[in-house]
């Protein structure tokens, strides 16, 4: 029996529906911003935590500050203003951390107060979460160039201060948001008494994951 030939034709094609330059792999940049630089696996923007460099870090701020370095690893120099989600019990806020104008190959760093989320941390039943977003312009009028996001970062009271952390401590050391164990305490208190909880209602609020979980939404930030 003889294998059946793909008539050359369809493969051409095929080939003809393909965007401009992805024969070859070259790089194309949309509003959304590119996914790499080609051959180099490295974004064209990257926001990190300063004070949390790793997914198991953790720091204890006395003052409500944190930093974002904000890097640019293209060849042009990039207008990046940088804004906050909170995602704090069952409050969703947004802050604008500001504008910061990074040259080409370089780090600048932009300040994050989050006193502006005007929020008492003290009061937080679960950890809160936060996620910040970069929107890069090579001129200040002109077109997004490039978005990019920090990773998560959580927080709760510590003492007189905040503890803020990354996923990892999260998950291993905080109890995965329930930081005081204030669930886990409900729970047993249900079960000691044959009761059994569909949820732990506004308990569970910070850390529901909807389409609003807290980060800077598309629809509502320029």
């Amino acid at each position: 029996m003889k294998t059946p030939r793909i008539p050359t034709l369809f493969l051409t094609g095929l080939l003809a529906f393909l965007p401009a330059g992805s024969a070859q792999g070259q790089l194309t940049a949309g509003a959304s911003g590119a996914a790499c630089n080609e051959g180099t696996g490295t974004p064209p923007l990257g926001l990190t935590w300063q004070e949390l460099p790793s997914e198991a870090s953790i720091v204890n701020l006395s003052v409500p500050l944190v930093h974002l370095a904000v890097t640019n690893n293209t060849k042009a120099t990039l207008r990046v203003r940088v804004r906050v989600g909170g995602a704090l019990d069952a409050v969703r806020k947004t802050i604008d951390a500001g504008e910061v104008v990074v040259k080409a190959k370089s780090t600048a760093v932009v300040t994050v107060n989050l006193a502006a989320f005007q929020y008492s941390f003290t009061s937080l039943q679960l950890a809160g979460r936060l996620v910040a977003k970069g929107i890069a312009r090579r001129e200040s009028t002109g077109p997004v160039a490039h978005v990019a996001y920090s990773p998560h970062a959580y927080l709760h009271p510590q003492g007189g201060g905040i503890a803020v952390y990354r996923t990892g401590a999260f998950l291993d050391q905080f109890g995965a948001g329930d930081f005081a164990g204030r669930a886990v305490a409900l729970r047993r208190w249900a079960t000691a008494r044959g009761l059994r909880l569909g949820g732990v209602g506004s308990l569970g609020a910070g850390l529901a994951l909807t389409d609003n979980d807290g980060g800077p939404q598309e629809g509502t930030i320029p």
